[in-house]
């Protein structure tokens, strides 16, 4: 044993008692293996010894006493454990010589049950990981699936307790078509689905181990009452009722109020009936089952002990409503059915093979459990119930996970930087600004980029955002009919503003108003982002036309660039934009060059070892990733050629960010109207006359040409000397941020090499085409950022609102025309980029998917850019860490290599189109629904606290 559980189980000591009991005769039914009885009955002498975890095989769960007793009789208990926290009436546990196997019982009623159970399995005397629990106590039964003495295994167990009660005389003039005067929680009528949920209502046992569990009881010869239970039998017209007792498979109902009669049984069956999307069928009743249920599901999270390790077995003692020949009132209190001892007897009967079954079968079979493993709904512990069965991934499964997942790697919304926090920097970047590099994926600047309200962030009379932010401040003084002057400089403006602010003079910004502004914002940027968008396009273009293994290898070869090279020189990169803006702020200008040259320095020295694995390694190291040689064989060249250009690209990250911070944002866009046309026509005319190679030659060449264009605007600037300190400070986090935001996407684009080199290579047409058509809605969310944060930012809760609105409802325009380009052109387009017959039929295959993707990859981008410009990041980053890591990639991976779609690119888009669906719906719910109040309020805080 760990010294650290010594230590801990040596503090429990005074309040955990290990003490023998009467050795009971072994009878017919009795479990205990062959082992020794070294049993002290010395109670001072127990308290000397070691104390040990006791790990039992199997537990047994019982209410009260009369549950408990046939076990006590029918097995070899030898030990009494005395447990902390256990019902005063019931404190022990009892267990075999070897504790094997051990009995608790818990109490009556939901609140001792969930105490009981909390308290044994929190107890450090105990490891109940691998422990198998039996939960076996009597109930009322359905007359038409059991009767009395029968045995029932459920698969559901359904709590009933949480509804409206009203009495009949409070209801019955004013609803006379109600059929009871109890009405779910939350719902307005009797047969309506609960308006709320408290995520206890449900759970749903290993199906596969209760079968087992029934299997095994079937065998077993029950008792099947006395004359007295026959004759009362015989009262009912149900087939069920008047048989034998038997083992049947039917769920459990708990409340903590007894009830009996036709109404309340047919209401608490629809209920349950409603709760399980009509799967369960209700056939027993009892108090306690979900409230150890909820500790168990919750404990399995911290795998304390394993959900699907548990089993709900009822034994029928009186049946749930009356003979047709008695009334309610009759039956439930003239009862003479005697059903209760053959339900007690049975307990163990139907009980006793399982537990046999697990302590012959446990090396091979149960210890792993992998045999009898659940594969469905489980429970719930977050009020998420609902679904069609089995319900899919229950949420106390996905609060296992804690791996953050870009929606989509697009630019599209959070990474982990995003959910932790995000260091805040000193500048105001021109939201239109983008990564001039176009790695097959993304714009990872701005992907980061946060839109903070306008008084935020430093005034500085270059700024094209700062010169944008003032023409928006034009537009609605004119909006409201407040005179401003052409000829006004930018202070007046400012200040003219933020009278009338104070005036109340600015009224609510109409949508038609905030849907022109967003359209003009938002242009320049589409622009930008399909400019930059082109560059990896074209080489997809122009080397699918040669075969499908070219076109498979340049997308492989693109991936790798990007995830270790292209992110590594922007993530470092991105300390410039803190270090350059601040310098040039407080006019240290020289600085700014120093920065700049010390930035690209330790940019080379990271990239150097990069560029020599890419240039002698890289078939190697493509080869452990990729099954097919040809295609590792042309990937690895795509990396050596394109290392030529990696100077360059280090040069035009760094130099654009020197131009940055000196307020001149437009020179990307300007490098990339010549770099587009440039690269268009060195693609087609290399790859035509040298092959597959022209692609990364092309790319190398263009890298140069826009460096030079680049570099041409700050030959001007002296350098002088600063420290290292603050530039690797600020590089790492950012090289981390930019890595998981490649490597999210890219994922796919591995997992695609995998299907074969046809499907690799429809792949790279599909990711194209979605990263194409992904900019225009990105643009727009862009825009809508930060015309919501302005507003926040000046108090005008009414107008952030309409602009949320509107830029939602314009995305989802601009997906349907996305989504009717990809779909009617998609013969076309899938013809642009290869000749390849085989590959062509697999991008129509599959381009109908990504064509009804855009709807919802449109919605994530318009309502991500919402939430930033309001300052609810965090929502989308819980929501992407969910969606993406936990649903769309395990999704992805099974559609694609275990379902009948196996081999099909099909999965890989299924599961992305799921994710990115949650999130939009998540992330426009929040956006919509936000207190824009408050978030003004918010914004004036911030402001206070960080204004520059």
């Amino acid at each position: 044993m760990k010294f650290s559980k010594c230590v801990s189980l040596a503090c429990l000591a005074a309040s955990a008692v290990a003490t023998p009991i009467l050795k009971r005769a072994i009878n017919s039914t009795a479990l205990e293996e062959e082992v020794p009885d070294t049993t002290n009955n010395n109670i001072h002498t127990a308290y000397g010894k070691p104390f040990a975890v006791y790990q039992p095989k199997a537990f047994i769960i019982s209410m009260f006493e009369l549950e408990r007793d046939p076990w006590l009789k029918a097995m070899d208990f030898v030990h009494n454990i005395t447990i902390p926290g256990l019902s005063p009436s019931y404190p022990t546990v009892h267990c075999t010589t070897n504790y094997s196997i051990c009995q608790f019982t818990t109490g009556e009623g939901e609140i001792n049950a969930a105490s009981s159970v909390t308290a044994l399995t929190l107890n450090p005397l105990f490891d109940l990981t691998k422990t198998y629990f039996l939960i076996a106590g009597i109930a009322g039964g359905e007359p038409d699936y059991t009767t009395l003495g029968g045995v029932t295994f459920a698969k559901y167990a359904v709590q009933v307790g949480l509804e409206y009660q009203l009495a009949y005389e409070d209801y019955h003039q004013t609803n006379s078509n109600w059929t009871s005067g109890y009405v779910p929680y939350g719902a307005d009528s009797p047969l309506e689905y609960p308006g709320n949920v408290y995520g206890t209502e449900v759970f749903e046992v290993n199906e596969n181990l209760r079968n087992r569990a029934v299997a095994l009881a079937s065998n077993a010869t029950l008792n099947n009452g006395n004359e007295l239970n026959k004759k009362f039998r015989k009262l009912y017209n149900q087939t069920a009722a008047r048989g034998d007792a038997k083992v049947v498979k039917c769920d459990v109902l708990t409340s903590d109020n007894y009830f009996t009669g036709n109404v309340l049984n047919d209401y608490f069956g629809n209920l349950t009936k409603l709760l399980t999307n009509g799967t369960a069928t209700y056939c027993s009743t009892a108090q306690e089952d979900n409230a150890s249920l909820e500790v168990m599901t919750r404990l399995d999270k911290y795998g304390l002990v394993d959900f699907e390790r548990v089993m709900v077995m009822r034994t029928i003692s009186d049946f749930s409503r009356p003979p047709p020949s008695m009334t309610t009132y009759e039956y439930f209190f003239n009862r003479t059915d005697g059903g209760i001892q053959a339900s007690l007897d049975n307990l163990v009967i139907a009980g006793t093979p399982i537990l046999k079954d697990i302590l012959n079968n446990w090396d091979t079979v149960y210890e792993k459990g992998h045999k009898y493993a659940a594969k469905n709904y489980q429970g719930d512990i977050y009020g998420t119930l609902g679904g069609t069965p089995d319900f899919g991934k229950s949420s106390f499964e996905v609060a296992r996970e804690s791996i953050a997942y870009d929606a989509a790697g697009k630019g599209s919304l959070y990474i982990p930087s995003d959910f932790f926090g995000a260091p805040s920097r000193q500048h105001d970047n021109d939201n239109t600004e983008v990564n001039e590099n176009s790695p097959l994926l993304g714009t990872p600047e701005t992907q980061s980029t946060i839109d903070y309200p306008r008084y935020l962030k430093p005034r500085r009379k270059s700024s094209s955002a700062a010169r944008e932010l003032l023409e928006q401040e034009r537009e609605l003084l004119q909006d409201n009919n407040i005179s401003v002057d052409d000829w006004n400089s930018d202070d007046e403006i400012r200040d003219q503003f933020e009278s009338a602010l104070q005036k109340h003079q600015i009224e609510v910004s109409s949508a038609a108003i905030e849907l022109k502004t967003i359209i003009r914002t938002s242009a320049p940027s589409v622009i930008t982002f399909l400019l930059e968008c082109s560059l990896s396009t074209v080489s997809v273009f122009t080397v699918g036309h040669i075969g499908a293994t070219e076109l498979a290898a340049v997308s492989m070869g693109a991936m790798l660039a990007n995830i270790t090279g292209y992110a590594t020189i922007q993530g470092i990169s991105t300390a410039l934009d803190t270090l350059c803006p601040q310098a040039f702020g407080a006019k240290k200008y020289t600085m700014v060059g120093e920065y700049f040259q010390k930035g690209t320095a330790l940019i080379a020295v990271v990239m150097f070892p990069i560029v020599i694995i890419w240039l002698f390694f890289g078939y190697d190291l493509i080869c452990l990733l990729v099954p097919d040689k040809e295609t590792a064989k042309l990937a690895a060249q795509y990396l050596q050629y394109v290392s030529v250009g990696i100077p360059a690209y280090i040069l035009f990250e760094c130099g654009k960010r020197f131009l940055q911070a000196q307020g001149i944002y437009n020179v990307g866009a300007y490098v990339l109207l010549i770099a587009a046309p440039s690269n268009l026509i060195m693609n087609w005319y290399l790859v035509k006359h040298i092959g597959y190679i022209g692609a990364p030659i092309s790319v190398a060449i263009n890298y140069w040409f826009m460096t030079i264009g680049l570099f041409l605007l700050t030959v001007l600037f002296v350098v002088r000397k600063f420290q290292w300190g603050g530039l690797i400070t600020l590089a790492i986090p950012g090289l981390i941020m930019l890595e998981a935001e490649f490597l999210a996407f890219e994922v796919m684009t591995l997992l695609a090499s995998y299907l074969g080199t046809k499907a690799l290579a429809a792949q790279s047409i599909g990711v194209t085409m979605a990263s194409l058509t992904y900019q225009v809605p990105f643009a727009i969310g862009i825009a809508s950022s930060s015309r919501i944060a302005n507003f926040l930012g000046a108090g005008l809760a009414e107008s952030a609102k309409v602009t949320t609105k509107v830029s939602i409802a314009f995305g989802m325009v601009i997906s349907m025309l996305n989504c009717l380009a990809l779909y009617c052109f998609r013969r076309p387009i899938a013809n642009l980029f290869t000749d390849d017959q085989e590959v062509i039929d697999i991008v129509l295959g599959v381009m109908w998917l990504i064509a009804a993707m855009q709807v919802s990859d449109a919605m994530n981008a318009n309502s991500a850019g919402c939430l930033r410009g309001q300052g609810q990041t965090k929502i989308g980053g819980i929501v992407n860490l969910v969606s993406y890591y936990v649903v769309g990639l395990p999704l992805s991976i099974y559609l694609s290599f275990y379902s009948p779609w196996k081999g099909s690119l099909h999965g890989l888009w299924w599961g992305t189109t799921v994710a990115l669906t949650i999130i939009g719906v998540v992330q426009s719910y929040y956006a919509l629904a936000a207190d824009f109040n408050h978030l003004c309020e918010e914004a004036r805080k911030r402001t206070s606290s960080e204004e520059v």
